[in-house]
């Protein structure tokens, strides 16, 4: 059986932009504690790891409306058919 995607949100609110909606981002994890947006997760800005997502409020990618999706390549490829709860 396969394991579930998993979608979140930035930690950040300074990545937002007025203007720019906040989206979901699939979740990738080295670890199973750490989740980074599978769009950038070996991405950096500054010299420094882009920020994780919020562990505590992933669910699953399914569920996330297609409005409200990440459509960056490393996103767009893993996102699951759209179910609605």
């Amino acid at each position: 059986m396969e394991s579930e995607v998993l979608a979140g949100r930035r930690d950040a609110l300074w990545f937002a932009r007025p203007g720019r909606a906040e989206v979901s981002h699939v979740a990738v994890s080295e670890n199973g504690r750490n989740w980074f947006a599978a769009c950038a997760s070996g991405r950096h800005l500054r010299g420094k790891r882009c920020r994780p997502l919020v562990g505590d409020l992933l669910r699953p990618a399914r569920e996330v409306h297609p409005n409200g999706r990440c459509r960056h390549p490393g996103c767009r490829v893993r996102w699951p058919a759209y179910q609605p709860r």
